[in-house]
């Protein structure tokens, strides 16, 4: 799948922009509970609720606000505007879990990673991994664990 490095995959827009729809047809429904006097205060909560989140997810389609770049060192993510970088040596494995029939791609840490901390050890013993990417990059997590994991082994060898 990748002919060079770096690398930079973007969430799926479909996925967003049907995300988006169906918030913002909350938002109308509420608009239509204010206006019509039905029932005032759940028209402004969901016109509140929904719409924030409407916001949200209209950030989305930001280049810079969700990504994953790979690359020789490492990759970085990028999640609502903010990075993490994290080297392929600091990886033990990528793997994928399940949560209410989505299938997550997250990864373990070495043993000797130095950063570890007691939310690493919370997330592996409820999920059995320490850390987890928040969306699949149009992939399939499967999909995505095993490109991470070959890319990771093959760069780590080439490092030797």
């Amino acid at each position: 799948m990748l002919t060079s490095l770096p690398v930079t995959l973007y969430p799926s827009k479909r996925k967003s922009a049907w995300l988006l729809l169906l918030m913002l047809v909350f938002v109308v429904l509420g608009c239509m509970l204010v206006w019509l006097e039905l029932d005032v205060l759940w028209g402004w909560i969901n016109i509140g609720f929904f719409g924030f989140g409407a916001s949200v997810m209209a950030l989305q389609f930001h280049p810079r606000a969700s990504y994953l770049t790979l690359d020789e060192q490492g990759f970085t993510l990028g999640a609502m505007f903010r990075t993490w970088r994290t080297s392929w040596g600091d990886v033990a494995e990528f793997g994928v879990y399940r949560i209410a029939h989505n299938d997550i791609a997250g990864w373990n840490y070495r043993d000797d990673y130095p950063q570890r901390n007691r939310a690493h050890a919370i997330a592996k013993g409820m999920w059995g991994f320490e850390a987890s990417l928040p969306e699949t990059y149009g992939l399939k997590a499967p999909e995505l664990a095993a490109l991470l994991n070959n890319l990771r082994t093959l760069l780590l060898k080439e490092q030797i």
